[in-house]
C-alpha cells in the first residue's frame, strides 16, 4: 500500500510540499497554516555520511516514519527517518546493489518492499560487461541489521508456464501480498501481477488472452486487503481506472464516466491510491478541468478541483500535481494561480 497509513494528516504534511489538505468526512477543509517537521536535509559541503541529494520518488509513509532514496558522497541508499534519527537501511553502492529502483512501499507490519538491481556471477556474452539482475526485495525493520531478502528475481521461471520476468517496477505491498509491474520474457509483454505465499497471479497483461481488448499501457498499482487498483490504457487509446478483486478485473472509472461537479466525462487519469478501502485519484476533462476525487460506496465525490477557491484568496486552483492519501485525508501539491505560484 503506497502513501497510506493510520496516522493523521499532520504526519503527511511533514513530508509533502503541500499547502492544502482536505478531510473526506466533511466539506473542503483547507488550511495554509501548517507546521512542518524537517526529517532530513542535504549538506552542500557534506561529510561522506551526510546526504547530498534525495531521490525523485515520493517517500513511503507509516507509523511516524518515512523511507526514501538518498545520496551521499560515498554513494546512495534507502533511508529511514523518524524525526529524530536518520538510518541507512540499504547501501546502493555495496557489493549487493548497483542501482535502486522505484519508490519503496510499507506493508503495515514493519516490512518494506523495493526494487533493486544487482550484479550476479552468471557469465555474460561480453566478459567485460557484468551480468545485472533486477529483483523485488523485502526488508524486515524489526530485525535489526537484517539484510534484504529477494522475493522475485528476473530470468527465473517464476510463472506456471515457465515464463520469466526481465524486470520489475513499482511494487506495492499490504499484509504480505505484493502487487507490481513486470515485463515478461515472452514477447516482452508488460503486465501487473500479484505475489502471495509463493504464488504469482496475472492481474492484467498487455495481451491477456482472456480479454477481448488488449491493453496498450499499464500504470502503477496500489493494493489493500481486498483489491488492486491501477490505471490502464486500452487499444482505443482510452485510459481508465481498473479494480482487480476476487479474481475479477473490472473498470471502475472510464472515459464514459461523468465528472462530478464538472462538465462532460473524464479524458485521462493519474495513478490511483487506496485509502480506507476507497480509491483516490486525479482526473482530467475537457475545457481545462482537473481535480482530485474519491470513489467510495456513495460514488465519486470531488475532493478539490479547478473551481475550488484557494483559502484566503479570490482565486481558484488551476492545476494539481502529486498527492497522498492517508486515514481519510488527502495532502496535495497544486498550482495556485496563472502566475505559476504553488
Amino acid at each position: 500500500m503506497k502513501h497510506t497509513s493510520s496516522q493523521p494528516a499532520s504526519f503527511l504534511e511533514q513530508f509533502l510540499p503541500a499547502t492544502w489538505r482536505q478531510t473526506a468526512a466533511s466539506q473542503v477543509d483547507l488550511s495554509n497554516q501548517l507546521d512542518f517537521t524537517r526529517l532530513a536535509m542535504t549538506q552542500p559541503a557534506a561529510s561522506n555520511d551526510q546526504l547530498t541529494s534525495f531521490g525523485l520518488t515520493q517517500p513511503a509513509l507509516e507509523k511516524n516514519r518515512a523511507i526514501f532514496w538518498g545520496e551521499t558522497q560515498q554513494g546512495g541508499g534507502l533511508y529511514l527517518a523518524d524525526g529524530q534519527t536518520l538510518h541507512r537501511l540499504v547501501n546502493s553502492h555495496s557489493a549487493d546493489f548497483t542501482q535502486l529502483g522505484a519508490a519503496p512501499s510499507f506493508d503495515g507490519t514493519d516490512q518494506i518492499v523495493f526494487c533493486a538491481q544487482s550484479q550476479t556471477d552468471s557469465p555474460s556474452a561480453d566478459s567485460r560487461v557484468p551480468t545485472l539482475q533486477n529483483a523485488i526485495y523485502r526488508l524486515d525493520l524489526q530485525r535489526v541489521g537484517a539484510a534484504p531478502q529477494s522475493v522475485l528475481v528476473t530470468d527465473e521461471p517464476l510463472l506456471a508456464d515457465g515464463d520469466a520476468f526481465t524486470n520489475f517496477s513499482n511494487p506495492a505491498v499490504q499484509a504480505g501480498k505484493i502487487a507490481f509491474l513486470g515485463r515478461l520474457v515472452s514477447q516482452a509483454q508488460k503486465g501487473i501481477f500479484s505475489y502471495s505465499d509463493g504464488q504469482i497471479q496475472t492481474v492484467a497483461c498487455q495481451s491477456t488472452a482472456e480479454k477481448e481488448t488488449p491493453f496498450l499501457d499499464l500504470g502503477q498499482p496500489d493494493i489493500d486487503a481486498k483489491q488492486i487498483v491501477f490505471r490502464m490504457q486500452d487499444a482505443q487509446y482510452q485510459t481508465g481506472l481498473y479494480r482487480y478483486a476476487d479474481g475479477e478485473l473490472s473498470p471502475i472509472v472510464t472515459a464514459q464516466t461523468q465528472i462530478p461537479d464538472g462538465i462532460g466525462t473524464f479524458t485521462s487519469f493519474g495513478d490511483p491510491l487506496l485509502d480506507c478501502e476507497q480509491i483516490v485519484f486525479s482526473g482530467r476533462g475537457n475545457v481545462f478541468q482537473q481535480g482530485l476525487y474519491r470513489l467510495g460506496p456513495a460514488g465519486i465525490q470531488t475532493i478539490v478541483n479547478t473551481q475550488t477557491p484557494i483559502p484566503d484568496s479570490a482565486e481558484t486552483f488551476t492545476r494539481f500535481y502529486r498527492f497522498a492519501a492517508q486515514a481519510g485525508q488527502v495532502a496535495f501539491l497544486a498550482r495556485a494561480d496563472q502566475r505559476h505560484r504553488h
